[in-house]
């Protein structure tokens, strides 16, 4: 991946303008690990780039000395990068959906402490080709696309359930997701039929479904939030 070294200004009543990275540009490896990203060599200007594609993920350190165009014209910095593995979460297309068991025999089945972050598994948006974001989600930007399934069959139940409600809730810990968003799909189509969505402004959402089971169905559950609101979340199907 490229990082871009952006330009800063600083003005004062004797330089003034852009500045540029003079003098040494060199590896410091001072508690680095792997190699150092070369080729490329380090930028020669302070709008240049270093490009980590290939690059052995670690802390890397460089020195170079500041020229004219900043106050402190001549000092020397540090700038270090590290550079990380990125390993989405398995569920986060809808074809690759965690099951959770439908509770034939009533109550609640889930899945505990699931976390949605903003490195793992990466923007909701588009992770699925074709799965837009609902309208009911607002506008964004969004974080997670975590996909959940619970499915039913209606010969297995000895009594016909009434309702089932889909439940994300981050409440039970201390570092939870906020206001969590809520889709569900009845299939994993190109474009999926989505059968209902709701967004929350607390720290658990729900949708509750009635006059459904005469017949077999999948539902497929999708979670994502804010971005800046990611946390700790459960998915509970919960049936009466």
């Amino acid at each position: 991946m490229p990082l871009v070294i952006t330009p800063y200004n600083e003005l004062d009543n004797n330089m003034q303008g852009t500045p540029t990275i003079g003098g040494t540009w060199s590896y410091v490896g001072t508690g680095s690990t792997g190699a150092p990203p070369l080729p490329p060599n380090p930028p020669a200007t302070y709008n240049g780039t270093l490009d980590f594609a290939g690059v052995t993920p670690g802390s890397y350190e460089y020195q170079y000395t500041v020229a004219p165009g900043l106050c402190k014209a001549g000092h020397s910095a540090i700038l270090t990068i590290n550079k990380y593995n990125y390993s989405p979460v398995a569920n986060d297309t809808c074809s690759s959906a965690y099951n959770i068991a439908f509770p034939y025999s009533g109550g609640t089945n889930s899945r505990k402490e699931e976390t949605n972050n903003q490195t793992c598994p990466g923007q909701a948006y588009p992770t699925d080709s074709g799965v837009s974001i609902p309208t009911q989600w607002g506008s964004g930007p969004f974080q997670g696309d975590m996909w959940y399934k619970v499915n039913y069959v209606s010969t297995i139940p000895t009594s016909t359930p009434l309702s089932m409600t889909i439940e994300i809730d981050g409440t039970p810990y201390t570092d939870h997701i906020t206001q969590p968003l809520l889709a569900v799909y009845s299939n994993c189509s190109a474009i999926p039929t989505l059968v209902d969505a709701a967004s929350t402004s607390n720290n658990k959402v729900s949708l509750t479904f009635d006059s459904i089971f005469a017949s077999n169905f999948t539902y497929y559950i999708r979670v994502a939030c804010i971005t800046g609101n990611e946390g700790k979340f459960d998915v509970n199907i919960i049936v009466s």
